[in-house]
């Protein structure tokens, strides 16, 4: 709730950028925030928790109109929080970066990708398969290369 008053009275310039935290119950959860959407943000955040090891259980993706992309990952790691944010933050940097190299998304394999509701220009999709580590960079990987976007 601190963190969202934050995003909410901050106004439109201010930038969380990224916040790692542990809660009582000993559960790692991880924000992005970024006033600019654009095309390929969230693939960034998935590949960047990815390639520190972080292993994605849950992933919550807002975007409102005046505060911006504020998403949220309940992850699993061994690593220490501050070490973790260092990593990602820096990952993100060299992603942003020209010439960078994208994370490669793993080989994974959905039992079925289904097409749950199309309304117009939107759709919902459903990618079903076993837990395994990637599936999330990998299914957004999929989306990102057939230029889908995500909402």
């Amino acid at each position: 709730l601190k963190d969202y008053k934050a995003l909410v009275l901050g106004g439109k310039a201010s930038e969380l950028g990224v916040e790692v935290v542990r809660t009582k119950r000993d559960r790692l959860w991880i924000r992005f925030h970024s006033r600019a959407d654009e095309a390929g943000l969230f693939l960034r955040y998935v590949q960047s928790l990815y390639s520190v090891g972080a292993r994605i259980q849950e992933a919550y993706v807002q975007t409102f109109s005046d505060w911006g992309v504020y998403d949220w990952f309940f992850v699993s790691s061994s690593k220490p929080l501050p070490a973790i944010k260092k990593l990602i933050e820096m990952r993100l940097k060299v992603a942003g970066e020209e010439g960078s190299e994208p994370v490669q998304a793993p080989a994974v394999r959905f039992e079925r990708v289904d097409l749950v509701r199309a309304d117009g220009d939107r759709a919902i999709l459903s990618f079903r398969g076993e837990d395994q580590k990637g599936a999330l960079l990998s299914a957004v990987s999929a989306l990102h290369a057939a230029d889908l976007s995500i909402e």
